[in-house]
């Protein structure tokens, strides 16, 4: 799965440093960051763009998730100024529990033994 993350603050930046931003699972499915603060957008964010609301559609991604104490505000905006479906949008809760499978599944998969013939 390909994600966009939406917030730059303390929730975000405090949440995938202990999970680990540099873990390959995290790395790999986070393409950008979405911040509404202008100041923000074209900078680095955990070495991934911080990009606009506005230019969201202009990445593919099968999820946006908000890492961000607005989550209530930054939901309705996603869905009534932006015009996408209240299904594609995760918190945290939805984000954690597919990190955290993800995790055990690369851990099965790490874990076996295999036979090369």
């Amino acid at each position: 799965m390909k994600f966009l993350v939406w917030g730059t603050g303390a929730l975000a930046e405090q949440y995938l440093l202990q999970k680990g931003s540099g873990t390959d699972i995290i790395n790999r499915a986070i393409i950008a960051f979405v911040d509404n603060n202008d100041r923000m957008v074209g900078k680095e964010f955990l070495d991934k763009k911080i990009i606009s609301p506005k230019d969201i559609s202009s990445y593919t991604f099968d999820k946006i998730v908000i890492l961000s104490s607005y989550e209530n505000e930054i939901r309705n905006q996603i869905v009534d100024e932006l015009g996408f479906q209240e299904s594609i949008i995760w918190g945290l809760d939805d984000f954690n529990n597919y990190v955290c499978q993800a995790l055990i599944n690369d851990y099965d998969v790490l874990s076996k033994k295999i036979l090369i013939i």
